[in-house]
């Protein structure tokens, strides 16, 4: 049940990460400072140019239950309608965070465990991610490290989670994702990989001596399914079209920013 939050909410940046040549990450900076600095946007920040349907019905969704769980409270609080309404929007973001919470706690936990940690005991994430590791990773090569490209037609930085040596795959980047796991009639565990996970992962691949194996990694938030972990390793085909529409979206941000970090490095 959503509360009415008892202090102001600070205001969330625009979503935009920067990088240094160096791969530094360049915090707080926008695209003001990155067009003068010369800073590499993320695959993620690149990304956003993407429209991602699934995600606006989340929030929509959200925003629509955080409403109806508060409505008389809000109405109680509140005569202005302005004011409800901003209520609701603040707890909606209140209720939004629990999730990202999540995700950031269970990434914590995958890079403990890929570090060689001990899974915590009757911790559902933990032993989860423990097994899977066991039974799929030879070696942990590092883990929460930035990577950067610089080329003539693309440039762009991203902090990756893992460059692992897969027992099926070999030299592997792996993305961590954590969310609810649909389930088809019979119960059984139905992950939806959607085209940002492979266009952000052929990016990240691309940056890598190497170019390793991408490997989305989903970790099932369900309640009484929590910790169920499944991958999907990306084919061939797939990893080539993520590229592909990574460059589209590159050069649609560049456009949209008016700024291309390739064209800052050409003459360098």
């Amino acid at each position: 049940m959503a509360t009415i939050p008892q202090t102001k909410s600070t205001t969330a940046s625009d979503g935009d990460h920067y990088y240094t040549a160096q791969g530094d990450p360049a915090y707080g900076a926008g695209i003001r400072i990155a067009r003068a600095e010369g800073l590499l946007p993320s695959p993620s920040t690149i990304l956003g140019v993407m429209n991602k349907p699934g995600i606006a019905i989340w929030m929509q969704n959200q925003a629509i239950e955080t409403a109806l769980d508060l409505a008389e409270e809000v109405q109680s609080h509140y005569t202005n309608r302005k004011d409800q309404v901003k209520a609701i929007a603040d707890a909606t973001k209140e209720r939004n965070k629990a999730p990202m919470e999540l995700g950031t706690l269970i990434h914590s936990k995958a890079e403990r465990i890929l570090e060689g940690g001990e899974a915590e005991v009757g911790e559902p994430y933990s032993v989860g991610i423990s097994d899977y590791v066991t039974q799929h990773i030879l070696r942990t090569r590092w883990c929460e490290k930035s990577v950067m490209h610089i080329g003539p037609k693309i440039a762009f930085a991203g902090r990756v989670d893992a460059l692992v040596e897969h027992q099926s795959c070999g030299l592997s980047v792996l993305d961590w994702k954590s969310s609810k796991v649909a389930r088809g009639k019979t119960g059984n565990a139905n992950p939806k990989w959607y085209d940002p996970y492979i266009i952000q992962l052929s990016a990240y691949s691309y940056a890598i001596d190497g170019q390793p194996q991408p490997i989305s990694v989903a970790i099932d938030t369900t309640p009484n399914h929590e910790g169920g972990v499944y991958e999907k390793i990306w084919e061939q085909l797939e990893i080539e079209r993520g590229w592909r529409i990574f460059n589209l979206l590159y050069r649609l941000w560049c456009e949209e920013k008016k700024y291309s970090p390739h064209e800052f490095y050409l003459n360098r």
